[in-house]
């Protein structure tokens, strides 16, 4: 419901909040895959049966690869939707006239996105491979030096979770790891700020970190443990 949503929610947040009011005390489960979210509803609506899940990855598809690949792509992943906040991987390429990014995902900003880069003289490093199947997605992770995250906000994203269990270390604004999961210079960077100019003075400590740390640090989060609690009632 925030001003970068792309849900028409924000514009009826009355209406929304008595939605919740009145569905979520009457279900027998609510599973919300948002620390943050989980703890306002729980705050909100006491009786609401609510708890919170990360979400997972699928152990057979993404696998950990062996050694980091430093000044290869970064992959950058997701709906080119206003959350996600596209357009800064235009401004992070103008701060790291070395790197290049590929962009798994497609949206309603592509062809902003397309202009942007071609006006800012980047559109040579930048790769838009619109929507892709999962199986592209883990080819392509193993060939990726990073994991760029731009967002606004997030959930709990697959796209670092994926990402992690391949070994590769995610680089990434606050807003897309409310959870935390990036431990700097351990399996990526979480940056201060939005800043693309920090995201890229953090590039070079983020591609050193090593595929069995990024993956170490998610393997609780297999599907078979997850999806299993997940769909545990109560």
């Amino acid at each position: 419901m925030g001003s970068a949503s792309d849900s028409f929610w924000k514009h009826a947040r009355s209406a929304y909040r008595r939605l919740e009011k009145w569905i979520l005390p009457r279900c027998e489960d609510v599973v919300v895959f948002s620390g943050q979210g989980a703890d306002r509803l729980k705050a909100t609506l006491p009786t609401a049966p609510v708890r919170f899940s990360p979400t997972w990855f699928e152990s057979e598809r993404f696998r950990p690869r062996s050694d980091p690949k430093p000044g290869a792509d970064l992959l950058w992943l997701g709906r080119v939707e206003s959350q996600k906040a596209p357009l800064q991987i235009v401004e992070f390429l103008r701060c790291a006239p070395t790197s290049t990014v590929r962009v798994i995902g497609d949206g309603t900003l592509r062809s902003q996105l397309q202009i942007a880069a071609l006006s800012a003289g980047v559109q040579d490093r930048l790769t838009l491979m619109g929507y892709q199947p999962q199986s592209v997605v883990a080819d392509v992770l193993q060939e990726a030096s990073c994991l760029l995250m731009t967002s606004e906000y997030e959930g709990f994203s697959r796209a670092v979770v994926e990402a992690l269990a391949s070994g590769v270390p995610v680089l990434t604004t606050p807003g897309g790891d409310p959870n935390r999961l990036i431990e700097n210079g351990i399996n990526g960077w979480r940056t201060f700020s939005n800043d693309p100019n920090e995201l890229a003075m953090r590039l070079a400590a983020a591609e050193r970190c090593l595929p069995p740390d990024c993956r170490a640090s998610v393997e609780r989060l297999a599907a078979a443990t997850v999806v299993a609690d997940v769909l545990r009632l109560p």
